[in-house]
């Protein structure tokens, strides 16, 4: 019975020594998470400068079809989990960009709101994450070539 009181008390000091974003990152989908990091290699790519859902739904597809074809491609669902992003402020839209009822919202260029290591701090903690996603997380822009 100790032991079992001592295994709840360590857990919920464990959760209070959580960061707000591993929190955060443990509640999306998996489908979320490879966005994040689809983010995370355009922001590399461009030094990061503003992108667009085309730009991070075209390389989440070479991602899905190299290496984890399970995973949906189908543009309707992708973009659903890309708005739930943006208002989770993960994603936010560009300052000064025309309003999203100006501009069709696939082509508004956003930043990217977490810091990469962060980011993989957290992904890396993501219970039960696919390895092939954890590849992609590691892999750098230079070597990403093995998931065109």
């Amino acid at each position: 019975e100790i032991e079992v009181l001592e295994a709840a008390l360590h857990q919920t000091f464990s959760s209070f020594s959580a960061q707000p974003l591993d929190l955060l990152v443990r509640d999306l989908s998996i489908l979320e998470v490879c966005i994040l990091i689809a983010v995370k290699h355009i922001s590399q790519i461009y030094e990061d400068e503003p992108f667009n859902f085309e730009m991070v739904y075209h390389e989440y597809c070479k991602f899905r079809r190299r290496r984890l074809t399970n995973l949906t491609e189908e543009r309707s669902v992708i973009f659903k989990s890309w708005e739930n992003l943006i208002s989770l402020e993960l994603i936010v839209p560009k300052t000064g960009e025309r309003s999203r009822s100006q501009m069709q919202a696939e082509y508004v260029l956003n930043m990217f709101q977490v810091p990469a290591s962060s980011l993989t701090k957290a992904v890396e903690k993501y219970p039960h994450c696919p390895t092939e996603v954890l590849q992609w997380l590691g892999s750098s822009t230079h070597s990403s070539g093995s998931f065109n």
